[in-house]
C-alpha cells in the first residue's frame, strides 16, 4: 500500500468527511427504523384501542430500547404526517 503524505488541514477534511458519512448512514438506519416501528406501533394502537403516549409506548408497546424519547417523538411526526395524505375520490 502507497502511503501519502497530507497535511494537518487536509486530515480534518477527511475525517469530518468520514464522520459526516457515518452520520447520513446512521440516519438512514434511523429513518427505516422510524417507519417499520412506527407501523407496528399503529397496529398496536389499534388493536388495543389506545392513544398513542410515551407512556403506552415504553410500558405496553414495550419499546425499552436507547432511544426511545427520540423514536417516540418521531413516531409522533410520522403520524402527523400522514393524517395530510389523500386518496383521490374515486380510488378508494
Amino acid at each position: 500500500m502507497k502511503r501519502i503524505l497530507v497535511t494537518e488541514s487536509e486530515l480534518k477534511t477527511i475525517q469530518a468527511k468520514r464522520a459526516d458519512q457515518k452520520h447520513e448512514k446512521a440516519e438512514d438506519r434511523f429513518r427505516r427504523k422510524v417507519i417499520a416501528t412506527a407501523y407496528f406501533y399503529n397496529e398496536h394502537c389499534e388493536k388495543n384501542r389506545c392513544f398513542p403516549s410515551f407512556s403506552d409506548f415504553v410500558n405496553d408497546f414495550e419499546y425499552q430500547e436507547e432511544d426511545s424519547k427520540i423514536m417516540f417523538e418521531a413516531i409522533k411526526q410520522v403520524r402527523e404526517l400522514i393524517k395530510t395524505f389523500r386518496l383521490p375520490r374515486g380510488k378508494s
